[in-house]
C-alpha cells in the first residue's frame, strides 16, 4: 500500500502511518499500478521441434553408419561386402523403427494400386534422365582424370558373386533409402518448411550422407529428381524404381569397363 501526503506530496509505504512524518499532514491511500511483466521469450513452436528432432536423430545415425563403413573399407578392405551387408541391415532396422512412427503418412506412399499410367510415365522419363546424367557425369570424371570408385571389385576380391552386389545395392538400398529420405525425412520436413523446401533439403542430406565429395553433385541431382518424382506421384514406388535403375546402371557400367 502506498500513501501520499496532501500537504507536501511525500510518499510512504508504511502501512500503519496516518500522518506525514515530514509535515504532519494527513496521508491519503493511492492505488498502486501493477508492474509490467517482462516480455516472454520467443521459442520454437513445440510442434516443429517434435517433427524435426527425430529427423536429426535418423540422419545422425545414417552418418554414423556411413562413417563406420569408410573406416572399415580403409582397415579391412577384403571384408567390405560383409560390412556393407551388416550396415544395410542396421540401416533397414533403424528406418523401419522410425517409419512406423510415421506409418499413417508413409504407408499410403507404398500402395501399388496408387500407380497409374501417369506415375509410370514419370518414372520412365526420370529413369532415362538419370541414365543419361550418369553417362555424362562419368565422362566428366574421365576428362578431369578423376579416379572412379570401384563398387563391384571389392565383391569379386572377397569371392562374393556379382549378383550379390546388385541385390544389395540395386534392390535393398533403394527401398531403404527412399523410405528414409523421400519418405520419413521429406514428410516431416514438408510439414514444417513446405514441400518445395523439403525437396531441396532432403536432396542435400541425401548427397552429404554418402560422405564422398566427388559424388555430391550427382547425388544431389538424383535426390532432386527422386524428390520431384515423389512429390508429383504422391508415391515412393516410382522413386524406388528410378533409384534402383540408377544404382544398377552404375554397377553395369563398371562391369562393362572391366
Amino acid at each position: 500500500m502506498v500513501s501520499s501526503c496532501d500537504a507536501c506530496g511525500l510518499r510512504t509505504r508504511r502501512a500503519s502511518a496516518r500522518f506525514c512524518p515530514s509535515c504532519g499532514g494527513t496521508l491519503a491511500v493511492l492505488d498502486e499500478q501493477p508492474e509490467e511483466a517482462p516480455p516472454a521469450e520467443i521459442a520454437l513452436p513445440a510442434v516443429e521441434e517434435s517433427l524435426l528432432r527425430p529427423v536429426a536423430w535418423l540422419y545422425g545415425l545414417f552418418l554414423a553408419i556411413a562413417g563406420a563403413l569408410v573406416l572399415a573399407a580403409k582397415y579391412a578392405p577384403r571384408a567390405q561386402p560383409r560390412h556393407e551387408v551388416i550396415a544395410m541391415g542396421v540401416e533397414a532396422a533403424i528406418v523401419f523403427a522410425f517409419a512406423t512412427r510415421e506409418r499413417e503418412r508413409i504407408l499410403p506412399l507404398l500402395r501399388v494400386r496408387a500407380l497409374g499410367a501417369r506415375e509410370l510415365g514419370l518414372a520412365a522419363a526420370a529413369a532415362v534422365f538419370v541414365i543419361g546424367f550418369i553417362l555424362l557425369y562419368l565422362r566428366a570424371f574421365r576428362l578431369l582424370d578423376v579416379q572412379e570408385i570401384a563398387i563391384v571389385e571389392p565383391y569379386r576380391d572377397a569371392g562374393w558373386p556379382v549378383w550379390s552386389a546388385f541385390v544389395l545395392l540395386a534392390v535393398v538400398a533403394p527401398v531403404v533409402e527412399e523410405i528414409a529420405f523421400r519418405g520419413y525425412i521429406y514428410t516431416r520436413v514438408a510439414r514444417v518448411a513446405g514441400e518445395r523446401d523439403a525437396m531441396f533439403i532432403q536432396a542435400g542430406l541425401f548427397a552429404l550422407a554418402h560422405l564422398l565429395p566427388m559424388v555430391f553433385v550427382s547425388h544431389f541431382v538424383i535426390g532432386l529428381v527422386l524428390g520431384a518424382l515423389r512429390r508429383a506421384s504422391s508415391s515412393l514406388l516410382p522413386s524406388m524404381l528410378v533409384h534402383a535403375t540408377w544404382n544398377a546402371a552404375v554397377l553395369g557400367l563398371e562391369l562393362g569397363r572391366g
